[in-house]
This record gives structure tokens, C-alpha cells and sequence, in this order.
């Protein structure tokens, strides 16, 4: 899934680790990348070096456990952890130490490990719907 935005310059908005354009022929659009599929593969970690400006990033389906390596994206406005290993709130702490303002997280109950884990979340991230 690759969109473009209308200008002399195409820019790069959004890629699918599926279907997505190698990144050698994008690679100086990528700072631009606002919104990252990364969804159903193995990644045990977001990768490292992701673009500052995404918006919208899907982890879901994979063995991710943590944010770490997520630091930077104080634009990140929608993250998809569904059908992760994530198992405790404390796995998005590295998002409220770069004053993200995440408007939705899309994660699997955690209501067997982790007593009140929504309301914990929605403490670290007061605007965002919990799905």
C-alpha cells in the first residue's frame, strides 16, 4: 500500500511491509512516512530508526513485547499492538518519555495479567481510545 501526495515531488505517506516499494527506491522519501504497516511478520522488536514523523504505526500480529525503539515518534497518533506479546502496561513507557500523544491504541486484554491495565493506559495517554 504506497499513497502519494499530490505535488512536483512525490513524497511517500505510507507503506506495507506487504506490499510496500523496496526501500532502496524511496529511501530519501521515508522522512516523510506517516503511516507504517509492519503487521503479521516476525519482528520481535520495533526496528530501530523508524521515521519521526509517522502517525500511524501497526505492529499487530507480531512478537513484539515493548515500545522501546519508539522513543522519537512524539507524532505517533495511532498505534496497533492487537495480536502482540505485549502483556503489561509498563511496555508503553517509552512512549509518554517522548510526550507522545497517542489518540488510539489498538491492544489485546490484558485483564488476566494486569489488574485495571485500561485504566492504567488511559493514565499514561488521557486522549486516546483503548481498543
Amino acid at each position: 500500500h504506497v499513497a502519494a501526495a499530490a505535488s512536483p515531488r512525490p513524497r511517500l505517506r505510507g507503506v506495507s511491509a506487504r506490499s510496500g516499494p523496496s526501500g532502496r527506491e524511496n529511501a530519501g522519501a521515508l522522512k516523510h512516512l506517516r503511516v507504517l504497516d509492519l503487521s503479521r511478520n516476525r519482528l520481535r522488536a520495533a526496528p530501530p530508526g523508524l521515521p519521526g514523523a509517522l502517525r500511524r504505526l501497526a505492529l499487530a500480529e507480531t512478537r513484539v513485547r515493548s515500545c522501546a525503539k519508539l522513543e522519537h515518534l512524539a507524532h505517533l497518533r495511532v498505534l496497533d499492538v492487537a495480536g502482540t506479546e505485549v502483556s503489561s502496561v509498563r511496555a508503553f513507557h517509552p512512549l509518554v518519555l517522548c510526550r507522545s500523544v497517542l489518540l488510539e491504541v489498538r491492544l489485546d486484554d490484558l485483564s488476566k495479567r494486569e489488574p485495571a491495565w485500561r485504566r492504567k493506559l488511559k493514565d499514561l495517554f488521557p486522549n486516546a481510545t483503548v481498543l
